[in-house]
């Protein structure tokens, strides 16, 4: 895939005269969103704001017993629930681990395999629709 480049803006000149009244009330609008997607598309997209999905944030204590449920506000199932940061709380550095997760009555239902049963993490996930 290439690279994006800017383009210039449609403008009411490169018109014949006849239509240049009525063209000018579509090329506002046009130039607008033409320029937000290309802003977009040039490391402008976001998980927040473009994708439909949900982050959220979870505390996993010493000892946890699984799964950890969490509300899911959209209202479309789950299809992926990635990890997007895995945090030990005294700061350490986090061991591999895996994740398992079941999407049920409004609730993402996720279980955590790997992780050391003494210490207590934060692992904030992204589900995505």
């Amino acid at each position: 895939m290439s690279k994006i480049t800017s383009t210039k803006k449609v403008v009411v000149e490169d018109f014949p005269a006849e239509v240049r009244p009525w063209i000018k009330k579509l090329l506002d609008p046009l130039n607008r969103f033409l320029e937000q997607a290309y802003y977009a598309l040039v490391n402008g997209l976001t998980i927040a704001d473009n994708l439909k999905g949900q982050v959220s944030s979870l505390d996993v204590v010493a000892s946890q017993e699984y799964p950890i449920a969490f509300a899911w506000r959209l209202n479309e199932r789950p299809t992926a629930l990635l990890v997007a940061n895995c945090s030990e709380s005294t700061g350490g550095t986090v061991a591999a681990f895996s994740t398992g997760w079941t999407y049920a009555n409004g609730q993402v239902l996720v279980t955590f395999t790997g992780l050391d049963t003494a210490k207590k993490y934060t692992i904030k996930l992204v589900g995505l629709v």
